[in-house]
């Protein structure tokens, strides 16, 4: 047997192998990425002392005195977000399903919500024309991991 007869003869099973660890490899990349969970948000009061910086100190007073209701209500359903994906798998899990905590772990997200937008526009009517402008102009930071964006 020649050289080049024996490596003829080995170069499909060489080249079948190593493609096949190559997309072995690539699969349990994208297995590991689809697996990963995005970073959660900020805590909503996080959120409201980021934007207060940018204001003046009695517009940043009346932002927090006039949200301060709303925002322990979502404060509560952001920890109860952070919950979220074992809640629902724990739901999802049982047999039979459970209609009402499905529903009822949706209407816990949609009042912390609705609470909040209530008492949104008073407090953004006793804004001054400067402040509802500083907080039309702000961007909240970039999460976790991602590229810083452009100044605001």
């Amino acid at each position: 047997m020649s050289l080049s007869r024996f490596r003829t003869r080995w170069l499909l099973p060489a080249s079948l192998t190593f493609n096949i660890f190559l997309c072995a490899a690539f699969l349990v990349h994208l297995g590991q990425e689809w697996r990963r969970q995005p970073p959660l948000p900020p805590p909503p009061d996080a959120i409201l002392e980021e934007m207060i910086r940018d204001l003046s100190p009695a517009d940043g007073k009346i932002l927090r005195d006039g949200l301060a209701l709303g925002l322990s209500e979502v404060d509560r359903a952001h920890r109860a977000e952070e919950a979220l994906p074992q809640r629902l798998q724990s739901i999802l899990g049982q047999e039979p399903f459970d209609k009402a905590a499905f529903h009822d772990l949706l209407e816990q997200s949609q009042r912390a919500r609705e609470t909040l937008n209530a008492a949104l526009p008073e407090t953004l009517e006793r804004l001054s024309p400067e402040g509802r402008r500083r907080l039309a102009q702000w961007r909240p930071p970039p999460p976790p991991g991602a590229p810083p964006g452009p100044p605001h």
